[in-house]
């Protein structure tokens, strides 16, 4: 490596608004709302080594907790951190040594606390600090702070929340820094800043849009050179983006149709990005389970139209007919779309960018088209100029990719007459799945399809079969030809250029290789601004960034899009601060209102008259818990915890909560109902918990922001199907006669419930509930009921429905039965014909 690229890989110079942002972190705390792209893994990576420096110097001890991340955050963090700070060899991820260490839950309990004593920085999961905190085995006075990553994604009954305010609560006195790069999330419900706020436990709200002076000023003194290179697509993308516009509108015409939805602020433009799903789905979900199926149908179909739209101009012309013809077989006969003439138009569009049939009487020929790309001949040019023009040879030249998907397809198109080697390759492998439908014998069914999309008539699958055959000699050429074909241009490319996708990851790559050449090969905001940070952290010539666009496509609206959705976010943001309401309870940890066991009627009028029962009653006793540690990953312990519950945090075999000596609770979500049904799982859960309580409960919870209804009226039917998840419960219930359902509408109306519950019961042992389940324990007192001779009773003669009952109190057992009198029988069957029949049935010899 020459010294000049040497000394570039060892420069990083913060900008002043990231010095900023550092030094308003280290005065107050704060919530940070940056736009996407400012460095904000820089800010955390830099604000994570003060506090390591500050405890090495000044021996404080103290460790800094970094919640909220996820992996690829994880990740980028520690690249930034070994990147910034390159001669400290424990920044390397992936380390025995690396900093910060990560604390999951495959760590023993007494390594977590020895890293809680001995760390500066931790990575921590929400699941294992909440238990710690709980349990007490991690003190609040040893940590020096929290940093929470990912802050928009907090609620009053988030884990992050539950950590804060446990930290608070138990005597914490750190500091507490929330970072956000998501501003379209604080504006997406009412009064969103000023509760994640209320659940951080802090007042300051800092905002950096792009459009702030300050960042302005740094981004503008050393812009890299911008070439804007416009392209048009081809015709035939062209046309089908225009009829899928035309589809978007008409779907958006349909939907205003529904009285439930607000479609005033929605437009077929909208259509094309992720926030219109959002939109749609956030009104229709209280009512979710009365909407018809055609808008259910048609809420599929725009997200269906939408991939289409951005596989357009991603997938080659070959992959996009085949994704076509793929969907039109799996979704033909029930989308709505399908059934339109702009679709015609989208089918035939995406053949004649592959082929054109010539046909003569009744006979056909093909004749390939194979459309290319108009990007890959345009990033070759742009290759060939850099390859003449560049004089460091020892920097590549880096191409960000909008996904892995376009990285490998450009690695095979960038090379010399690469394009047509690799549409050739796929036009072949497109042939050889016809030949092989053909002799497998595919059927598809045309009575769900309409004419106009009926699949390729005979003639031209005959003439595409016939190609395949004739084609075929010439594929292993065409593999041998890719592969020997050389040259020095091929060799360049291949050890120049980098592709590399537009992730948190990717964009290290910056400061990893010090550019001179990038191309952007898909627009992204995120990534402009970080080469506009990379530029202007560094003072040697300037970069030149290639940027590729479509003009008009789907690629620039969604780019639009998202600058205008964000700055409106951002200006929403700057007025709510304006006129943001003060929470002083911030200032500090209020504590929360027990919930207390009152012995009579007196002390709970004392409770009212002692500010509404914030000071706790002598002789009174908070409502106990015990909570499985895989429960922590839910919301509803935050919930109970908010409501005075005293929260027990232990390993459970059986159940997830219990709540008394003889009562279980088993909590289910919807989505956790219906796979735990689908597996058979909630059978075993619901026997264990029959075995081992007397009182056995399967709470199912529903959303409390979605419909309290499984499904429709219209869905359910008049027999029990085995597929239904109705069905399945009432089997379940019959298999356990014992075991309660309780429905609840929300989190908190669990809390009431558990409440109500409780009342009249001995508060659960922590010891005897973690026993419960293991190798050794007795389980219940109480007899369990034998299913299968229940079963098998229901099916003697003379049993029916009603003296089943009477018949197994008074026999206990099928042997009781069979030791009966007949005078017994009848007396308890009430019918004489019914009583010898079954003596008789169980008296009989049998001959062999």
């Amino acid at each position: 490596m020459e010294e000049g690229q040497e000394t570039r890989h060892k420069k990083h110079v913060l900008l002043n608004f990231q010095r900023d942002i550092i030094d308003s972190a280290i005065e107050n705390d704060a919530l940070f709302v940056l736009a996407p792209g400012l460095g904000l893994y820089q800010v955390v990576a830099v604000l994570l080594k003060l506090q390591d420096e500050r405890r090495k110097l000044s021996g404080e001890h103290g460790v800094t907790l970094v919640i909220g991340a996820d992996a690829t955050q994880r990740t980028t963090l520690q690249m930034e951190l070994n990147r910034i700070y390159p001669s400290e060899e424990r920044f390397v991820p992936d380390t025995e040594s690396e900093f910060p260490k990560q604390v999951t839950a495959d760590l023993s309990t007494t390594d977590r606390l020895g890293l809680y004593a001995s760390s500066s920085c931790l990575f921590v999961t929400t699941r294992i600090l909440v238990v710690d905190l709980l349990s007490e085995r991690l003190d609040p006075k040893q940590v020096s702070g929290i940093i929470v990553i990912n802050a928009h994604r907090l609620t009053d009954s988030s884990g992050e929340a539950f950590i804060i305010k446990l930290y608070k609560t138990k005597g914490g006195e750190g500091y507490i820094r929330a970072f956000s790069e998501s501003p379209g999330s604080f504006t997406s419900e009412f009064a969103k800043p000023e509760k994640v706020l209320k659940a951080l436990h802090v007042q300051n709200l800092q905002i950096w849009p792009r459009f702030r002076n300050a960042v302005q000023d740094d981004f503008e003194n050393k812009a890299p050179q911008l070439v804007e290179v416009s392209l048009a697509a081809d015709p035939g993308a062209s046309i089908i983006y225009e009829a899928i516009a035309e589809l978007l509108d008409v779907s958006v015409k349909e939907l205003r149709k529904h009285e439930r939805l607000d479609t005033t602020d929605l437009s077929p433009s909208q259509g094309l990005t992720s926030a219109f799903d959002e939109t749609v789905k956030k009104q229709l979900a209280p009512v979710w389970h009365t909407v018809s199926p055609k808008i259910r149908q048609i809420v599929a179909d725009m997200r269906t139209l939408r991939s289409l739209a951005n596989y357009l101009l991603k997938f080659d012309a070959i992959t996009f007919l085949k994704y076509l013809e793929n969907l039109r077989v799996t979704d033909g006969s029930k989308s709505a779309w399908m059934f339109h003439s702009a679709a015609h138009v989208i089918f035939e569009a995406a053949k004649g960018r592959v082929y054109k049939i010539k046909q003569e009487g009744q006979t056909a020929e093909v004749e390939p088209i194979l459309e290319e790309l108009p990007k890959w001949k345009a990033l070759m040019d742009i290759l060939y100029e850099v390859m003449d023009d560049k004089k460091d040879h020892d920097t590549p030249v880096l191409v960000f990719c909008d996904d892995e998907f376009t990285c490998e397809q450009l690695q095979k198109v960038i090379r010399p007459d690469g394009a047509k080697r690799y549409m050739e390759a796929q036009y072949l492998k497109y042939l050889a799945s016809k030949v092989e439908k053909a002799q497998t014998g595919v059927k598809r069914s045309s009575s769900g399809i309409p004419v106009n999309m009926a699949p390729q008539s005979q003639i031209e699958e005959s003439a595409l079969r016939a190609q395949a055959k004739e084609l075929g000699a010439l594929e292993k050429h065409s593999n041998d030809e890719q592969k020997n074909g050389s040259d020095k241009t091929d060799e360049w490319f291949r050890e120049h250029v980098r592709f590399i996708p537009s992730n948190s990851v990717g964009y290290i790559s910056l400061w990893e290789n010090c550019p001179s050449y990038v191309v952007v090969h898909d627009p992204d905001i995120t990534l402009i601004r970080q080469l506009e940070l990379y530029c202007a952290q560094h003072d040697y010539s300037k970069v030149r960034v290639y940027l590729l666009r479509y003009e008009p496509s789907p690629e620039l609206d969604k780019y639009h899009s998202r600058l205008l959705r964000e700055r409106s976010s951002f200006e929403d943001l700057i007025k709510a601060k304006g006129s943001m309401a003060l929470n002083i309870s911030s200032r500090t940890s209020t504590p929360y209102i027990p919930i207390e066991r009152a012995d009579n009627s007196a002390s709970a009028n004392s409770i009212t008259r002692k500010g509404g029962g914030r000071a706790a009653l002598p002789g009174t006793e908070k409502i106990r818990v015990i909570v499985d540690v895989r429960e922590f990953m839910s919301h509803l312990p935050a919930v109970l915890y908010s409501q005075g519950y005293n929260i027990i945090p232990i390993t459970l075999e059986v159940g997830d909560y219990v709540l008394s000596p003889e009562i279980c609770v088993e909590r289910k979500t919807i989505p956790d109902l219906r796979g735990s049904l689908q597996s058979g799982r909630l059978y075993h859960q619901a026997e264990a918990m029959c075995k081992h309580y007397s009182i056995a409960i399967l709470l199912i919870e529903f959303d409390g922001e979605k419909a309290f209804a499984l499904q429709s009226s219209a869905e359910l039917g008049e027999d029990i199907q085995a597929g239904h998840i109705m069905s399945r419960l009432v089997l379940l219930c019959l298999h356990h006669p014992r075991l309660r359902l309780v429905w609840s509408r929300s989190l908190h109306a669990t809390a009431d419930i558990f409440r109500q519950i409780k009342a009249n019961y001995d508060e659960p042992d922590p010891v005897t509930a973690g026993q419960v389940g293991l190798e050794g324990h007795a389980g219940t007192s109480e007899p369990t009921i034998n299913t299968t001779a229940l079963e098998m009773l229901r099916r003697l003669p003379g049993i029916n429905e009603n003296n089943f009952r009477d018949v197994s109190r008074e026999a206990g057992s099928l042997s009781g039965l069979a030791s009966m009198s007949m005078e017994k029988m009848i007396q308890v069957m009430g019918s004489s014909t019914a009583g010898k029949r079954l003596y008789e049935f169980l008296h009989q010899k049998s001959t062999m």
